[in-house]
């Protein structure tokens, strides 16, 4: 069936199941969501914001019913997917859904870790009950409501992910949210994150998707709430690689006072992947500091669009976007800075730079600032390039192959992102995939040090 019966049909079951198991609230935000998408309609080439990502595209599929029922995985060995020496909280979910019995054992009081759809029941348990007053406060309260695709995540949620970090936790390794899909027909496939760090705690984040599927294709449809009280600090990672689907990534990210977030996205592979950032500095002295590597090749299409609310005085952004593109891939960088009338004494900057190793690859670069406040230091700028011939002509002059020396021009104009990656690890990780896309072996020593 066409996109637009199948979300009806989907729809329908899911509203029909949760009339009978979920609470009035959630009933109510699937049909008011449901009703608005349908106003709205998909996101066109119309819209600024999604003017050189035509999503309809990517939605011509033949769709059968939604499979959320029968989202069950009968074997699975997860030791082929770790990451070496990255010694992590483990957090599994199979097309969007958690899966405990492959996740990591978790007993600590402190950090609270559970499936979204618990807190959609009309009766919850005791232990779930001392979350829920969190789970009514902040689900589905910052997204924007402008965004018809998050609308529809609303509407056909049926599982997700809810994080609770206590007031001064400082959580001791990482926590690794796995994404598993696996499709048997095209799917238009729903995820949702709940994100909260109380007051002085910390944590860091990673989140991957991978497929276990080499033919069939879907769309990831992915929200993500992440609410960080005073003083807390996050480090949040995305490593997107799945070259089987296509993700649609919205992020909604709510600062209070003095809070400090860092936001790593890496999108080295996927036929489309929009990646949607919205950050709102609600307090004063918070800090946010978006980075992005963009590794592409074939038809890639990858886009990122970001947005910075400062709201407040004495806050500072910082954006820092990297793109390579080669063969027909196409990037696209949709940056908007945000400073409102009483959000003096701010900092925002922004920039985003782009090689070009092809003449048949496309990049379209918009940074935008936004500036109702006159106390304020903002700069934002852009970069379309190639590889520097000078500098590509001496490495081959001292003995190094062609395509060698490319891999160390290409890693030398990301070394600044990749340093924002304070898990050595994890950065030794991203380079190795990166070297394995660009099909090089080089020493991952002398590239971190």
């Amino acid at each position: 069936m066409e996109f637009k019966e199948y979300i009806k049909s989907t729809y329908k079951k899911l509203l029909s199941d949760s009339k009978i198991n979920d609470s009035n609230d959630i009933i109510k935000l699937r049909e008011y969501s449901y009703e608005k998408y349908n106003l709205m309609g998909l996101p066109s080439l119309k819209s600024e914001e999604w003017k050189y990502t035509p999503i309809n595209k990517f939605l011509k599929n033949n769709y059968l019913s939604n499979s959320f029922d029968k989202n069950e995985i009968k074997s699975f060995d997860l030791t082929k997917f770790i990451i070496p020496n990255y010694n992590s909280f483990k957090i599994v979910l199979f097309n969007g859904r958690f899966l405990p019995k492959y996740s990591s054992k978790i007993e600590n009081s402190k950090l609270f870790i559970c499936d979204l759809k618990k807190f959609f029941k009309k009766n919850n348990s005791q232990l779930i009950d001392k979350n829920k007053y969190k789970f009514d406060k902040y689900f589905s309260k910052i997204l924007t409501h402008k965004n018809s695709l998050c609308l529809l995540n609303n509407a056909l949620i049926n599982s997700g992910l809810y994080i609770c970090i206590e007031e001064n936790y400082i959580v001791e390794k990482p926590i690794e949210i796995i994404n598993f899909s696996s499709f048997v027909h095209p799917e238009f496939s729903q995820t949702r994150n709940l994100i909260l760090l109380k007051k002085n705690s910390k944590a860091e984040i990673l989140e991957r998707n991978i497929s276990l599927s080499d033919s069939v294709s879907g769309v990831i449809n992915s929200v993500s709430e992440i609410n960080l009280e005073e003083n807390a600090r996050i480090n949040y990672y995305k490593i997107q690689n799945d070259k089987i689907n296509s993700l649609i990534d919205s992020t909604f990210i709510n600062q209070c006072k003095s809070s400090v977030s860092n936001f790593g996205t890496y999108s080295l592979d996927g036929k489309l992947v929009r990646n949607n950032l919205y950050f709102n500095l609600s307090g004063s002295l918070a800090e946010s500091n978006l980075n992005a590597i963009t590794l592409i090749d074939k038809k890639s299409h990858v886009d990122h669009f970001t947005k910075v609310n400062h709201n407040i005085s004495n806050c500072t952004s910082n954006q820092l976007y990297k793109g390579i593109y080669d063969d027909k891939s196409r990037g696209v960088f949709n940056g908007n800075i945000l400073v409102e009338k009483n959000a003096q004494k701010t900092n925002a900057f922004q920039k985003n730079n782009n090689i070009l190793l092809s003449k048949y690859a496309k990049i379209d670069t918009k940074p935008q600032l936004e500036i109702f406040a006159d106390d304020v230091s903002c700069s934002h700028g852009c970069t379309v390039g190639q590889l520097d011939e000078k500098a590509l002509f001496y490495l081959k002059s001292r003995g190094i192959p062609t395509k060698e020396a490319k891999a160390l021009l290409m890693f030398a104009f990301c070394k600044d992102s990749l340093k924002t990656v304070i898990n050595i690890e994890l950065r030794k990780y991203l380079l190795k995939i990166m070297s394995k896309k660009i099909n090089v072996k080089l020493d991952l020593n002398e590239i971190i040090s």
